[in-house]
């Protein structure tokens, strides 16, 4: 469990946030409280990110089923 103010950087990804769960044995990532994504064209903010490391696929969501993940996305 990594803890306050979270900075993950991969070539020119960017994720900010205050908690990242690293699941090593299930090959899953969680991120989540005030999670920041950028990159040089697109940015998204949301509750909570999941990743799984095998599948590599993601699920983005909000906490409050009456908010919506903010997200800009530039092609």
């Amino acid at each position: 469990h990594f803890f306050d103010n979270v900075n993950l950087l991969y070539l020119n990804h960017a994720i900010k946030s205050q908690d990242l769960f690293l699941k090593y044995g299930d090959k899953e990532i969680k991120i989540s409280n005030n999670v920041k994504y950028t990159n040089e064209e697109n940015f998204l903010e949301a509750d909570e990110v999941n990743l799984d490391l095998i599948s590599k696929t993601s699920k983005i969501y909000m906490n409050n089923k009456n908010q919506k993940v903010k997200a800009i996305i530039k092609n």
